[in-house]
């Protein structure tokens, strides 16, 4: 069986391929002190993350599955850059530089509305189970916009092929049959809708951790 999702299909359900043993979201984030700036936005509705927990503590019941912790609940928009460190890498900015990106993000979407979301389905990649996002591509809009701001690359997985998602948990073994056909069950659940008031710039800390370490950095709060 297929799930589908934004005019594709995403993963096999009868043979997925898993590769996320140790899971790690980019390359490079596990690096010794290496920080990571993030663009997203967090998911704070209590009736949605209430939601969320009850599905957690099912899938959690099956050994193959590990759950996000509910602080995690997010959607990315763009990871953005490593900041600068002693190993001066190609994708590192300094803090000027990042301070640069904020100032102009800030004003691409300081008069943006707030962004009506649904959240239904429950889906998967190779790497992690998230809940779908139904938006009328208007995050998707968000990432294209980014896009134009100086020293914010373009990747694979940028628009168009920009997916909103919440990962929620992600594989311990490969194994992963019994946990599959729980997640068929729950697959059509319905998380309710939301409005996104605030997007986040967030320091990512991975260096001796099971998961990253959110640091908040700077809010742009949408228009009223």
């Amino acid at each position: 069986m297929l799930f589908f999702l934004a005019g594709r299909f995403v993963c096999k359900m009868n043979n997925p391929k898993i590769d996320t043993e140790f899971w790690k979201p980019y390359r490079g984030w596990s690096k010794k002190e290496r920080i990571h700036l993030v663009f997203l936005t967090k998911i704070q509705d209590k009736k949605i993350i209430n939601k969320i927990e009850k599905v957690q503590r099912e899938l959690s019941k099956n050994k193959s599955y590990i759950r996000f912790p509910k602080d995690h609940y997010h959607i990315t928009l763009k990871p953005l850059t490593f900041l600068k460190d002693k190993q001066n890498k190609p994708d590192d900015l300094d803090i000027k530089q990042i301070t640069e990106i904020i100032a102009k993000t800030k004003k691409e979407f300081s008069n943006t509305n707030p962004i009506k979301i649904k959240i239904q389905k429950i889906n998967f990649f190779s790497s992690v189970v998230f809940l779908e996002v139904q938006d009328n591509n208007k995050l998707g809009m968000i990432n294209k916009r980014l896009m134009k701001i100086k020293n914010i690359n373009h990747s694979g997985r940028d628009y168009p092929n920009f997916i909103p998602h919440i990962a929620i948990g992600t594989f311990k073994t490969k194994n992963i049959k019994a946990l599959i056909k729980r997640i068929e069950k729950l697959k059509d659940t319905n998380f309710g809708e939301t409005e996104i008031k605030s997007f986040d710039f967030v320091f990512a800390h991975w260096h001796k951790t099971k998961f990253p370490k959110f640091e908040s950095y700077k809010k742009i709060k949408l228009k009223k």
